[in-house]
């Protein structure tokens, strides 16, 4: 069975309930963003507090592979950098998680990690945001901070594309306002 969840259905990973978010702006759908290696999932904890929110990082069927069990113990020391709690990820193997793969076999690999409250800078472009000064003096900051903190650690992201850099100091309500008008 494909892994196809709806807003608040309920998943349990690792013994913690989790329901998935619904998108703020297209209610009824849940709140999910694909990519080129799979879609990401929002996953709201049972207390329903954003800030426990994680994102459940779905794998095409080319991209599951057992090494990415290694990778993200790897990167885990990572997750401590400005900018990098993404980091910070769990593996969904059938050790730990059988039942649930069994389940949703696509759930094979898949990938969880903190969920980012903000948007993207894909989302920026898109809705052709005018930047203030000192938002964009920020947003340069924050972005070398964590390029500097990374390259002293030999570290590259290789995908440093729009919409895998988050900004999260910028409000997501602003843009779904402009788009629901």
């Amino acid at each position: 069975m494909s892994f196809q969840p709806n807003p608040g259905d309920e998943v349990v990973i690792n013994d913690i309930a989790y329901t998935i978010g619904q998108h703020p702006a297209a209610p009824g759908l849940a709140y999910a963003q694909a990519g080129r290696q799979g879609i990401v999932y929002q996953l709201i904890p049972r207390n329903g507090s954003i800030h426990g929110a994680k994102a459940l990082k779905v794998f095409f069927p080319k991209f599951r592979i057992p090494a990415m069990v290694y990778q993200s113990e790897h990167m885990e020391s990572y997750s401590e950098l400005p900018g990098l709690q993404v980091c910070k990820r769990d593996v969904l193997t059938p050790e730990r998680n059988g039942a649930l793969i069994g389940k949703h076999p696509d759930l094979l690999y898949a990938v969880l990690m903190p969920w980012v409250q903000g948007q993207t800078w894909f989302d920026v472009i898109s809705d052709q945001r005018q930047l203030t000064a000192e938002e964009s003096l920020k947003l340069a900051r924050a972005l070398a901070g964590t390029g500097s903190a990374m390259e002293q650690r030999g570290l590259a992201h290789c995908d440093m594309s729009a919409p895998n850099v988050m900004i999260p100091f910028f409000p997501k309500w602003r843009t779904w306002g402009r788009r629901l008008r």
